[in-house]
């Protein structure tokens, strides 16, 4: 996950994650987000998004995201 978000970041240097939430039920988390920044490339960007989360002993077994990009 570190090494995605890092691309990320080199992508879209100004990336803000807000309008956030998350829960969790057991070994499945949520977490719903909307993604705002301009790429390198200068294109301005809108995200809306969600990942889906398994856990297991404490840590991220398997990591799930979609986007939708708003226009």
């Amino acid at each position: 996950m570190r090494a995605g978000l890092a691309k990320r970041f080199m992508g879209i240097p100004d990336v803000h994650y807000g309008q956030d939430q998350h829960w969790v039920c057991g070994n499945v988390g949520v977490s719903e987000w909307t993604l705002t920044g301009t790429s390198v490339s200068g294109q301005r960007l809108e995200v809306r998004g969600i990942d889906l989360l398994e856990f297991a002993g404490g840590k991220i077994t398997r990591k799930d995201s979609f986007w939708k990009i708003r226009e």
